[in-house]
């Protein structure tokens, strides 16, 4: 790969992680809470989703720890 590629690879992935996380691995759990409980967690995936470009940032920013533990960007 490329340096380019990997930059860009690194991009893509992080805010790929980045939605697999708000919406599967923090939506799911908080929808069965909610229903359980009446709580309301999901204020707080609408809270990090809203904002239009900032909510993309903030997803893209939940997805970076999953990014560097997974290292696939430093592959050759």
């Amino acid at each position: 790969m490329k340096p380019y590629e990997r930059v860009i690879f690194f991009i893509i992935m992080t805010g790929l992680w980045g939605a697999a996380t708000v919406l599967i691995i923090l939506g799911v759990p908080f929808l069965i809470i909610d229903s359980l409980f009446g709580t309301n967690l999901e204020s707080i995936i609408d809270k990090i989703m809203s904002g239009g470009e900032l909510g993309l940032f903030k997803v893209w920013l939940c997805g970076l720890p999953f990014s560097f533990l997974t290292d696939m960007h430093k592959r050759r």
